[in-house]
């Protein structure tokens, strides 16, 4: 029984040695020096801001996080050295949420430029979000996402977020790309700029549910929101889309067929590449462009040239086209194989339908301003206080 009691008052101050040695250990912890992190991690992970004054963590590797939630609290740094990524995949949560007097910085090794690949969202986890962060000097390197060449400091597929009151800054090819099935729940003050390319590139898929004029978009040298499938040589939708007026033009590059209606709001600005088109396209299809006397909608193309983009084909079977205060421009490089004529509008199919034009002007049109084509019937063209109009029937 005696032996008994000294072999529990040994474990008893071997537990009380170990407890009060972690203890001091911790209480020692030289917080100046920055955790280099783990690439992989199966489970739930924080991320604290240890240094009041600088650098918290260090990765110089591809991080990967797959189960669980990765936590960054307010005030943490993390630098990225070149190369380097933050990947957020399988069925892991991030959740970056800082403070407007304590954001979470993502950012490089102190280069000038960018430097890191960029932090990847691609994951069934739901409920990620980022607010009140910087993203930093990231977008060169590697790109992210199925078939996506575009490099960007923040990319995401088939996953949700909310994104916040984040800065995203001097980004490489991009500040954000939103590919298929991605969702973004909350899109608000956000900003954009000092970067070297698009602050926004969009998949047209996810395009409708995104309000781009509650963000701002400065000094970036592509200053444009770019509506691409960055995997393919063209653009297509079968869902509703409208698009709102935005702070800056949206850019399309290539032939984009909107097999469904598609709105376009007053005070929109739409800049064409020599290789875009506009096409609605579909039984049940139809453009409608909702201009007014103060706010007009522009579509034109990126050179001020006659015929320099392909122009805007409607051949939906429905009578809701309606066009109202809209400046075309530079359209008509694309005859759409509806006879030969190209224009900056061509009306063709053989299905009865209208189309009602109001208060629009076309200038720098390829072959005429309006193209018909055989089987599309003049008497459901009509076109109000638009000026002199040439029109021409293939």
């Amino acid at each position: 029984m005696k032996h008994l009691s000294f072999l529990t008052m040994y474990v008893v101050i071997i537990v009380a040695f170990v407890a009060c040695t972690k203890d001091s250990t911790d209480g020692d912890e030289n917080t100046s020096i920055p955790i280099k992190l783990d690439c992989y991690h199966e489970k739930s992970l924080t991320l604290k801001d240890r240094n009041n004054s600088g650098v918290d963590y260090i990765i110089d590797c591809d991080f990967s996080i797959t189960t669980g939630i990765l936590t960054i609290e307010p005030g943490t740094t993390i630098q990225f050295t070149d190369g380097s990524s933050l990947t957020v995949e399988q069925n892991a949560t991030i959740k970056a949420i800082g403070t407007a007097e304590k954001p979470v910085r993502f950012t490089n090794s102190g280069v000038s430029g960018p430097s890191w690949s960029g932090i990847y969202i691609d994951t069934k986890g739901v409920g990620s979000e980022i607010n009140h962060a910087i993203i930093e000097k990231a977008g060169i390197g590697s790109s992210f996402g199925q078939l996506n060449p575009v490099k960007a400091a923040l990319t995401i597929q088939a996953s949700t977020l909310a994104l916040s009151n984040t800065q995203i800054t001097e980004f490489g090819e991009a500040g954000f790309v939103i590919l298929f099935d991605a969702e973004i729940t909350t899109f608000s003050n956000n900003s954009f700029k000092n970067g070297n390319g698009y602050p926004v590139v969009v998949f047209p898929e996810v395009f409708d549910g995104l309000d781009f004029s509650l963000n701002s978009y400065v000094n970036n040298k592509t200053n444009y929101i770019f509506y691409s499938d960055t995997r393919t040589y063209f653009n297509n939708t079968n869902n509703k889309t409208t698009i709102r007026k935005a702070p800056v033009p949206y850019l399309i590059d290539k032939s984009s067929t909107f097999n469904s209606s598609l709105e376009i709001e007053a005070g929109v600005q739409i800049i064409c590449t020599e290789n875009a088109s506009i096409r609605v396209e579909g039984t049940n299809s139809f453009l409608k462009v909702n201009g007014t006397a103060n706010d007009h909608v522009i579509i034109k193309g990126l050179e001020a040239e006659a015929g320099y983009w392909g122009g805007i084909l409607l051949t939906s079977e429905t009578d809701k086209n309606l066009i109202n205060y809209l400046d075309i421009s530079d359209g008509g490089s694309d005859n759409f194989d509806w006879g030969p004529l190209k224009a900056n509008i061509k009306l063709a199919g053989f299905n009865e339908t209208s189309t009602i034009i109001n208060n629009s002007t076309f200038t720098r049109s390829g072959v005429c301003d309006i193209a018909a084509h055989e089987g599309f019937s003049s008497k459901n063209l009509t076109i109000n206080n638009s000026g002199n109009i040439n029109i021409c029937r293939d």
